[in-house]
């Protein structure tokens, strides 16, 4: 547009001259001095103009371009953010149960995302309304009174799964599942002195005392390779072999029960306290899994785990207390004495444990 209105106004003063020379009109000499007059500023006006718009158009071009930066910058940080936030779920996760079964857990929750199968979950009154549907076909009455009859039951079970269904967000931590596993070496530690440490201290200095403990316990844990599953107040309790099976269970548990006694040895030396730890081992079958939907945790249960938790209160301070189904995945590895249960517990304690979980030997 402007190369056009500057050629024409360019043309006009040729086209002026041609015209006085030829004799067309020389009245117009008049129009021809006023055309020559505002010629100048018109197109001082065209310039101006022109340069204004590519003024704008160079703003707005470097305000998108600017612009586009900026967001494609904030999507970049975003996405950086959105992989921070990301691993941090994932370490929680895993913080809280063994990686095998957060990474099953996770992986479930995304399968909910995108479900296919969702929407079978709560399809149970459709399919039983569609039974009562196909097997009406005597009659005409009979078939109309069974049609109605399944349209109130479908209509009442789309009521019902409206008021108790779940939402999607709910369930990606709803599916229990549940897994039987053997052997399985159980733990149990309890601090013994630990009523005569808290008497004269605060709550807050006994907790960091606690916290110190428990946090050297978890860093065996680590180098054992044994599974934390919970504290119970001064109590510290852990598996080998779950969620995943390894052949040297036993001996996990073992040198876990050993380290945890030099490392309460080591800490009373730095913080002057007097206590002890009191160890049992167990081997057996425990179901493991992941219990409710808030404030979920991993978990083990079974008679052998309790039986571990009894090798504990059974047991000595300073020395690991093992049971018979221990010892045998032990071989020749250890050092082991008579456990002397009946001289501590009774002849009918022992009565009860024989057949069953004989108590058999310490390892100090």
């Amino acid at each position: 547009m402007y190369s056009i209105l500057f050629e024409a106004l360019e043309w006009l003063p040729l086209l002026q001259r041609s015209y006085d020379s030829t004799g067309w009109g020389t009245g117009l000499e008049g129009s021809g001095s006023d055309t020559l007059r505002w010629l100048g500023p018109a197109k001082a006006l065209l310039h101006l103009c022109a340069h204004v718009i590519g003024i704008h158009l160079f703003i707005m071009s470097e305000v998108r371009s600017r612009s586009t930066f900026l967001k494609v910058g904030q999507a970049i940080m975003h996405g950086k953010d959105l992989e921070v936030e990301k691993a941090l779920k994932e370490r929680m996760i895993h913080s809280v149960m063994p990686q095998q079964v957060a990474d099953e857990l996770m992986k479930q929750g995304d399968d909910e995302g995108g479900g296919e199968n969702s929407g079978k979950r709560y399809s149970s009154g459709a399919c039983s309304t569609s039974a009562v549907s196909v097997g009406g076909g005597g009659g005409g009455g009979a078939s109309q009174a069974q049609s109605a009859t399944s349209t109130k039951n479908y209509a009442y079970n789309n009521h019902k799964r409206k008021k108790t269904s779940i939402h999607r967000g709910q369930i990606i931590f709803r599916p229990f599942n549940m897994k039987r596993m053997e052997p399985v070496s159980i733990l149990f530690a309890d601090i013994v002195g630990f009523t005569r440490m808290s008497a004269n201290k605060s709550a807050p200095a006994l907790v960091g005392l606690l916290n110190d403990l428990f946090g050297r316990f978890d860093r065996l844990c680590e180098l054992t390779c044994c599974e934390k599953i919970s504290t119970l107040g001064d109590c510290y309790y852990c598996v080998a072999g779950c969620p995943e099976p390894r052949p040297d269970h036993a001996n996990c548990c073992v040198e876990m029960g050993l380290g945890m006694i030099q490392a309460i040895e080591q800490f009373c030396q730095e913080t002057c306290e007097t206590v002890n730890m009191r160890v049992g081992v167990h081997t057996g079958t425990v179901l493991c899994g992941i219990l409710g939907m808030k404030r979920f945790k991993f978990d083990v249960w079974s008679n052998d785990v309790n039986l571990a938790n009894l090798m504990e209160q059974l047991g000595v301070a300073g020395k690991v207390h093992l049971s018979e189904a221990t010892v045998r995945f032990l071989g020749d590895h250890y050092q082991r004495e008579d456990g002397r249960v009946a001289e501590r517990a009774g002849e009918s304690v022992v009565e009860k444990l024989k057949g069953k979980w004989l108590v058999t030997s310490y390892i100090s």
